[in-house]
């Protein structure tokens, strides 16, 4: 999204099956969608994250990346979710 003058905002959507997020809902080069990570959470995947959120980001841009994991209602965060949130 750009509003003339005011710079632009973009968003990065990724989520787990164990969140409820069904496999349907990943994205593939042929249709739009989340990208869907797989549990547990490898190092190389953490790094891709920062890495794609770095790399779409230019100056004036807001970046926002949205991580839908755990499980639904749950108020508990599990030190791997810290650590992936860090």
């Amino acid at each position: 999204m750009e509003v003339s003058g005011k710079g632009k905002v973009i968003l990065f959507s990724w989520g787990t099956e164990s969140s409820g997020i069904p496999p349907e809902w990943a994205a593939s080069p042929k249709r739009p969608g989340l990208n869907l990570l797989r549990e547990p959470l490898p190092e190389g995947d953490k790094i891709a994250i920062k890495d794609t959120v770095l790399n779409g980001k230019t100056a004036g841009t807001i970046a926002i990346a949205s991580i839908h994991w755990g499980s639904n209602w749950s108020y508990e965060v599990s030190e791997t979710q810290i650590d992936i949130a860090h």
